[in-house]
């Protein structure tokens, strides 16, 4: 249970039956029994609801996510107490956070808050919120889980090196981790004997040395779309990427390599350094360059960016493609710094690009949110168009090209190509059977503390978002944000009632489970959907009970 915060300013301390006169003071001894403290807490006029999923299931993540906000408006980041805060926790894979009220998002100066999250069993996954409008602002995040990744990534593991006590490798070894498409494309490490790994803190590894590496095939969607980076350099350039790979060397104690170092040569006449790590990506054959729409051929430049195992940025090498060992073309480079992911991608320096994506929906009585995910060769992004909503623009960089579009809605699935840059995406959603009994309804929620000697002491949850999806739906099927969620203070007992909330396409007869997601509070409930009027009762056991 998290404590309920005391903020200055904002406690109402309500004294009921106060009577003091002269020196009689039975008057405040009955108004200490009576005492009630109520936090007011400000509207929060911009907020994000943001579905961290399991990249392979589609499910919800229910492991603990570690939170922390960063980028242009990172700072901006808010609590339902107005507080600034600059991580948070997560273990019902729904983040909530607001944006201080001084900062106002629009589609020509969104708001931009870059999101890194961590978890036990994940890799670390880093992606950018663009909020573009007041209101709460929806997302749909990726994450990939170590052991079962989606279509696109292959994994190599091997326990080829080894270090001696000193730390330095005893043979060169070379691991590599090849496309699932048998086209010869791939990235590989080569580690030169006498090569010393040392981890973040400068001790070197020693013994058994297990490599694990996962390619990122640029020209599959499940791929491109769970990328653990953005496709974006340092300055918010567009990259295409030609081919990405996670790297982790650990030692037998399980310490992460950092670094690579040359050692000392030892009986080596003419050489003081051996040893040294290189870096190799072997490009898709016919891959197209993104700046000549031709074919990739030996000359073309490209940039290797390489990531420290928290998405960190660490550098981007230039380099330019040539021919590798086999007729494969791609790009060779010796980096120090290990990489615990790197990207070898096309900077694009072309003015054929644009900063939106528009979306014009014919709904056909589906008014609720989409699912909507853009993808081509080495580019991949997901949006969430909210519930009502027939005009959308997702702030995103894009390259003037068809891509191919996927549209999720809860009356079906629409698919095709389209050039973004060059005007809105038209689409048509199917619409519900005739005889499919859906329906819109608005659900009342009353509020009710555990123990019962208390109520819910706020004016207001600023920022909270309601999920729902119907009871025992099949795996991988989208949690909706419910639309047009208020909250009820009832002066009278001063307290907060209850609220009420729009679902969209639901069921009449069938049970549908909502969860009402507040700072890192989650409460689960299932309810049958009885018509367009539906009413429950939710027991909260967290801090805003007093």
């Amino acid at each position: 249970m998290k404590p309920i915060k005391q903020k200055l300013g904002v406690l109402l301390i309500l004294l009921t039956g106060f009577g003091v006169a002269s020196c009689d003071f039975s008057g405040l001894s009955n108004a200490v029994d009576d005492f009630k403290v109520v936090v007011g807490l400000d509207p929060i006029n911009t907020s994000s609801a943001v579905l961290l999923t399991d990249a392979a299931t589609g499910e919800l993540i229910t492991a603990n996510v570690e939170v922390i906000f960063e980028g242009e408006n990172g700072d901006d980041v808010i609590d339902i107490y107005s507080d600034p805060i600059s991580e948070k926790e997560v273990s019902s894979g729904i983040l909530t956070f607001g944006i201080s009220n001084n900062v106002v998002p629009t589609e020509e100066s969104p708001v931009s808050v870059r999101i890194r999250l961590r978890a036990d069993g994940y890799l670390s996954t880093t992606k950018t919120a663009r909020l573009t409008t007041e209101g709460t602002n929806e997302f749909s995040f990726k994450m990939i889980r170590a052991n079962n990744k989606p279509e696109g990534i292959t994994t190599t593991s091997s326990t080829a090196g080894r270090s001696g006590s000193s730390g330095a490798v005893e043979e060169e070894f070379v691991v590599e981790a090849n496309s699932d498409d048998g086209d010869d494309a791939g990235v590989s490490i080569s580690v030169a004997q006498g090569t010393v790994f040392r981890d973040a803190n400068g001790n070197a590894l020693t013994g058994r040395l297990t490599t694990e590496m996962s390619y990122f095939n640029p020209n599959k969607a499940g791929a491109m779309l769970s990328l653990p980076v953005e496709l974006e350099d340092e300055e918010g350039s567009l990259l295409i990427s030609a081919g990405a790979s996670t790297i982790s060397i650990r030692d037998a104690n399980g310490n992460l390599a950092a670094s690579s170092a040359a050692a000392p040569a030892k009986g080596v006449q003419g050489k003081a350094m051996v040893g040294g790590t290189s870096y190799t990506v072997a490009v898709t054959p016919g891959f197209i360059n993104p700046n000549t729409n031709a074919a990739v051929a030996v000359g073309d430049e490209v940039s290797v960016i390489l990531y420290d195992s928290n998405n960190n940025y660490i550098t981007s090498v230039p380099s330019t493609i040539t021919e590798l060992a086999g007729g494969r073309l791609g790009v060779n480079v010796e980096s120090e710094r290990v990489p615990g992911i790197l990207l070898l991608s096309f900077k694009i320096v072309t003015s054929a690009r644009c900063n939106r994506a528009l979306l014009s929906l014919t709904r056909n009585g589906d008014e609720g949110s989409v699912n909507m995910s853009v993808f081509g060769a080495g580019y991949g992004a997901e949006f969430v168009v909210p519930a009502n909503t027939t005009n959308y623009t997702a702030a995103v960089n894009i390259l003037s090209k068809s891509f191919n579009y996927r549209l999720q809605a809860s009356s079906g699935v629409v698919e095709g190509t389209h050039n973004f840059c060059e005007g809105p995406l038209d689409v048509s959603l199917p619409g519900f059977d005739a005889n499919a009994n859906v329906i819109d309804a608005t659900v009342n929620v009353n509020l009710s503390c555990q123990n019962s000697d208390e109520t819910v002491s706020v004016t207001d949850i600023p920022g909270a978002s309601v999920a729902y999806r119907k009871q025992n739906a099949v795996q991988g099927t989208p949690w909706k944000i419910a639309s047009s969620l208020n909250w009820n203070f009832d002066e009278a007992s001063n307290s907060l009632t209850g609220g009420s909330f729009d679902v969209k396409g639901v069921e009449q007869g069938e049970f549908y489970t909502f969860k009402i997601v507040y700072e890192g509070e989650t409460f689960t409930r299932d309810v049958e959907i009885t018509g367009t009027t539906v009413s429950y009762t939710e027991i909260i056991d967290s801090g805003i009970c007093q």
